[in-house]
């Protein structure tokens, strides 16, 4: 959560994420707000509008680990120069993360593409989150389970 402002003496408060909207590969603490907040900025400044659903996950490599950003018929439907500046403004939303980046403890976002027509569902199959009803489902833009990303990539 965060302060916006105050009623009298009251606090106002944005609610950023969920406790559970975290990962955490090297030590960056990467959260869903950081996730958001980088894409829309980043589609914002490219003026491109995804029309499916995304997910970023951590993905554990020996040599060096990254960030995934999982888009449905993602080669079709992400700009070339897209990841890259969704990497380097993930930096700007967390110091930790550009501090991981620079000192190539942690390697750069990689588009991860998700079978045509899966959309939301591709993600949500092997989501964490996806349990209750439709009603109750929030599309989860980052999802620290490394599991994820093993079912996804393999």
């Amino acid at each position: 959560m965060r302060v916006t402002g105050f009623l009298g003496l009251t606090p106002t408060i944005e609610f950023l994420s969920k406790g559970s909207r975290f990962a955490n590969l090297t030590g960056e603490k990467l959260s869903e707000h950081h996730v958001t907040r980088a894409f829309d900025a980043v589609s914002a400044r490219l003026s491109y509008r995804l029309t499916s659903a995304y997910s970023v996950a951590p993905v554990w490599d020996e040599r060096q680990s990254f960030y995934g950003l999982f888009v449905e018929d993602a080669d079709a439907n992400v700009p070339t120069g897209f990841v890259s500046e969704f990497d380097e403004e993930l930096g700007r939303c967390n110091i930790e993360y550009a501090a991981k980046r620079e000192s190539r403890r942690l390697g750069p976002v990689r588009l991860q593409s998700l079978p045509a027509a899966s959309g939301a569902n591709g993600i949500v199959t092997l989501s964490p989150y996806a349990g209750g009803s439709p009603e109750q489902y929030k599309h989860p833009c980052l999802i620290g389970d490394l599991e994820f990303a093993k079912k996804r990539i393999s």
